[in-house]
């Protein structure tokens, strides 16, 4: 906030006035004494910064999970951070697209630079932890540091698991994402398409013709209305219909919450959405959502004329 000066007017007598009470009160010997100042020290307080400027406690990163099994299995990983304290870390498959296999998610705290949190492990389908159950709670620590002129920024955390299992993540800022671009429910009006892989992964490939050869996709699409509402359906006949949420304009993450109804993946869901990943070079949404037991991680792109 900028606050104004009132303009003035002193005379050349008041100005000497003023210049000798001051001469007075600082030859008095009632004060106390002061401390010296170092040398070289800045004599200007620092502005304090700018109150749109990101101060990276949440964002886009992705990186490693090492969970601390017999195999010292190595996961690639994405993490959504969202400004009010929400969490969500999903696996990576092909070509480091985010796959409906094992998420961690929740919510977590930052103090300075330390981070602490808590919530649930969902195991890739098929799959559980070492207790032999597909979901189990989870609890976080570590440190987060933003990015600067010399580095990307990193989160080096711990994961310890009720089941038994532990591990750790490392991790980077994607400093390029569109989640530093801001959001709207308008940006997010249209018809959006996301493929299914032979493996069960879901991601946009509008490049498809340039892949190796892969059976014929299956497809979901979503048409969303610019107040954030969408309708959507795939070819195995599972019928979706949600909304998007705002959580703060400034950053590219809304939240979501939908149901699926007419299929074995009925149920109602909860989670992220990031705005594109800068992956692509068109309009792509990355959608991480759970029903508390499955996980459903879509990638779609914005289909135009």
């Amino acid at each position: 906030m900028v606050r104004s000066t009132p303009n003035l007017r002193t005379t050349p007598s008041v100005y000497m006035l003023i210049l000798m009470l001051t001469l007075a009160a600082c030859g008095s010997g009632g004060s106390a004494p002061q401390p010296e100042r170092p040398a070289g020290a800045n004599t200007i307080p620092p502005a304090p910064p700018l109150v749109s400027a990101p101060d990276y406690s949440s964002g886009y990163l992705y990186g490693e999970l090492y969970l601390d099994d017999a195999a010292n299995s190595t996961y690639g990983i994405e993490i959504l951070m969202s400004e009010d304290g929400q969490f969500r870390a999903l696996q990576l498959g092909p070509y480091n697209h985010p796959q409906t296999y094992m998420l961690l998610r929740g919510s977590f705290a930052l103090e300075g630079r330390l981070i602490s949190g808590e919530g649930v492990a969902i195991a890739s389908p098929g799959e559980t932890w070492s207790d032999g159950a597909a979901v189990t709670s989870l609890s976080i620590s570590g440190t987060l540091d933003g990015p600067n002129s010399t580095t990307d920024g990193k989160m080096l955390i711990t994961v310890s698991m009720a089941s038994g299992d532990s591990g750790r993540i490392d991790a980077k800022y994607a400093i390029n994402s569109g989640y530093w671009r801001g959001s709207d429910l308008e940006q997010l009006e249209g018809s959006w398409r996301a493929e299914q892989n032979a493996d069960g992964s879901w991601y946009p490939d509008p490049y498809r013709s340039f892949d190796p050869p892969l059976a014929p996709p299956k497809f979901l699409e979503f048409n969303v209305a610019n107040v954030g509402e969408f309708s959507g359906a795939d070819d195995d006949g599972c019928v979706t219909a949600g909304h998007f949420s705002l959580i703060d304009t400034r950053y590219g993450l809304w939240s979501v919450d939908y149901t699926i109804s007419d299929c074995d993946r009925a149920g109602s869901y909860s989670g992220l959405s990031l705005r594109d990943n800068g992956w692509y070079d068109i309009p792509s949404l990355n959608f991480s959502a759970d029903d508390g037991t499955r996980s459903q991680v879509l990638e779609l792109w914005k289909e135009t004329s």
